[in-house]
């Protein structure tokens, strides 16, 4: 039986509340030539892509998703 990867979601307590990110809204927030750097455990390639294609499609602003070694971590930069 081949052995599955749980897929940890980074979870935050806020005044005992559990709030997880909003991947849209983080992608949302930056600022035009700026990029930041996603580990897998947080954010895989596969959805930081699918995520930058709807944006740039829905939106005006365009993202490009590269993959560093192994694809262990994505960089997401805002270009428009």
């Amino acid at each position: 039986m081949l052995a599955t990867k749980q897929k940890r979601r980074k979870k935050t307590v806020i005044d005992g509340i559990v709030m997880r990110p909003v991947w849209t809204e983080t992608f949302k927030n930056f600022k035009v030539g700026e990029s930041k750097t996603f580990y897998r455990p947080d954010l895989t390639t596969t959805q930081a892509r699918v995520i930058a294609a709807r944006l740039n499609t829905s939106t005006n602003m365009k993202f490009s998703v590269s993959t560093g070694e192994l694809e262990e971590y994505c960089i997401v930069k805002r270009e428009v």
